[in-house]
């Protein structure tokens, strides 16, 4: 999906140093809708940023073990 596309890309940024990449990744997080808000929290996560950590922590929960094993992956910078 074009979301997925963007916060990839932004992820890269922001790996870089590029705070544009950490507002993207932020943004997809704020977003209650959005399908890639556990991606964009265990993106931030890496980046010493844990606006997430309660989704996280919810998704570890998660029935599904895909959502699991994403949840599981945080890892703090």
């Amino acid at each position: 999906d074009h979301e997925g596309a963007r916060l990839a890309a932004a992820e890269g940024l922001a790996k870089l140093g590029d705070d544009a990449g950490k507002k993207v990744l932020q943004d997809v997080l704020a977003n209650e809708r959005s399908p890639n808000r556990l991606s964009a929290a265990v993106a931030l996560i890496a980046l010493g940023e844990y606006g997430g950590f309660d989704l996280i922590t919810e998704k570890l929960a998660a029935k599904e073990p895909e959502t699991r094993r994403l949840a599981a992956r945080a890892r703090p910078a």
